[in-house]
């Protein structure tokens, strides 16, 4: 075999290698971003992507696309009557509601500029940036007509914050927990 030849078969191998590392990569990428059952992203890559942008509003740190501060809203949702699903029909049926419910949020995000996550067991955290409250309430109903349409027993109650000036992520995180404890406290009580 002529020098060339070994060479080029020796850069085809090198190619073919670098092909199979970046897809690796990109595998491993994934699966550090995004939570593998609702497939939105994880807890803690939200956090730190809402973290960074909470903390640019509150310091006034904006970007030319970023939105006014008072249009962010964190919007927390709950599965209505999750637990009954589990105790009734197992946790793989529970996973694939699950999978269901989030593939029912990602319907309604408008691409980039919506973040949301799988917040805990069935709660679910959104970040609408740009919106009104009236434009929240909506895209909460169509959550919900979203994830009907993928199991007709998915609704999901939520609460909402929007930001306040000086807010953190940790004094929104509060404030719509406390919204959905109050939320839950109020169902049990009816």
């Amino acid at each position: 075999m002529s020098e060339a030849t070994l060479l080029n078969a020796e850069l085809v191998r090198a190619l073919d290698e670098n092909r199979r590392l970046r897809d690796e990569v990109t595998i491993l990428r994934r699966k550090a971003y995004f939570d593998g059952l609702t497939e939105l992203y994880r807890r803690e890559t939200f956090l730190d992507l809402a973290g960074e942008f909470i903390d640019r509003l509150s310091t006034g740190r904006l970007r030319a696309d970023d939105p006014r501060p008072e249009t962010v809203a964190l919007v927390m949702l709950d599965l209505i009557d999750f637990g009954k699903i589990n105790d009734v029909e197992g946790h793989l049926a529970g996973d694939k509601v699950l999978a269901k419910a989030a593939s029912g949020i990602r319907r309604r995000m408008r691409g980039q500029s919506d973040w949301y996550c799988r917040y805990g067991g069935d709660e679910f955290l959104v970040l609408l940036k740009g919106v009104t409250r009236e434009q929240t309430e909506r895209v909460i109903a169509d959550i919900n007509r979203n994830m009907k349409e993928e199991d007709a027993r998915l609704i999901a109650r939520a609460a909402i914050e929007f930001y306040q000036h000086g807010d953190t992520l940790a004094s929104m995180l509060e404030r719509v927990d406390r919204g959905m404890i109050a939320q839950k406290g109020a169902m049990l009580r009816s």
